[in-house]
């Protein structure tokens, strides 16, 4: 990143991708994870001593199918009806339960996951049957969830497996309804965290992207301010 300073403070100039190529990853779900912890937090931060390594542009997990990636921005005004989904829907359901959590669904202590996958079923995704520890299923039931729905791994694997998303080379080319995944430095290469992207205008020559998430409930969080603050976490854009 760039940055200039003016008369109110410093201004964030050009920001380019460290990486070039593409983006790509899989979350398998944990024990913790599946056991509701409502009260629970887990910080969005980096512990103590905790050394990060350089990002990757490939896939770390070989089962992780391959695809072409998604290509441009998406627009402001392609809200609705894309491949049958329904991006406003999308968002308005992130902004709305960004801060809170919506009693028709569990909630865990690892919330990340969950929060995105009720975003994009509010859009139009729907349940592929299967066994709830397949990740070629995705689903939700009053007495049970799929693992691709709670762990972030796992609903990689699920999304790209299933061609239900494509890899972004490029950040700055998420858009509403997009999902962003990162993987911090420490332990397996699977994917940490997920983001739902809920707010993209551009501003100033850059895009302005915003993300929402759950666990540490956050609205509208910057990318950059993210991508700044974790400078070698591995991340990944999925188009939706």
């Amino acid at each position: 990143m760039a940055f200039t300073k003016t008369d109110s403070g410093w201004t964030i100039d050009p920001v380019k991708p460290k990486n070039e190529g593409g983006l790509p990853p899989s979350t398998v779900v944990s024990a913790a994870q599946l056991a509701p912890a409502p009260g629970a937090r887990k910080p969005l931060i980096l512990g103590p001593g905790q050394v990060a390594t350089e990002a990757k542009a490939s896939a770390p997990n070989s089962h992780v199918p391959q695809t072409k990636p998604g290509t441009g921005p998406k627009s402001d005004q392609e809200v609705t009806l894309a491949a049958g989904y329904n991006y406003t829907a999308m968002t308005n359901y992130a902004l709305n339960w960004a801060l809170g959590r919506n009693g028709a669904y569990r909630s865990f202590g690892n919330d990340c996951q969950n929060f995105v996958s009720q975003s994009l079923k509010a859009g139009g995704w729907a349940d592929q049957g299967g066994w709830y520890t397949y990740d070629s299923s995705w689903w939700y039931t009053f007495a049970n969830q799929t693992y691709s729905w709670v762990g972030a791994q796992n609903f990689h694997n699920f999304a790209v497996g299933q061609g239900r998303v494509s890899y972004l080379s490029y950040l700055n080319d998420l858009g509403p309804a997009d999902v962003l995944q990162v993987h911090w430095p420490e332990g397996t290469p699977d994917v940490d965290h997920s983001m739902f992207v809920t707010y993209s205008p551009w501003s100033a020559g850059t895009r302005d992207i915003r993300v929402s998430y759950h666990t540490t409930d956050t609205l509208n969080r910057s990318i950059w301010n993210l991508y700044s603050s974790f400078p070698y976490a591995t991340w990944y854009g999925l188009r939706t």
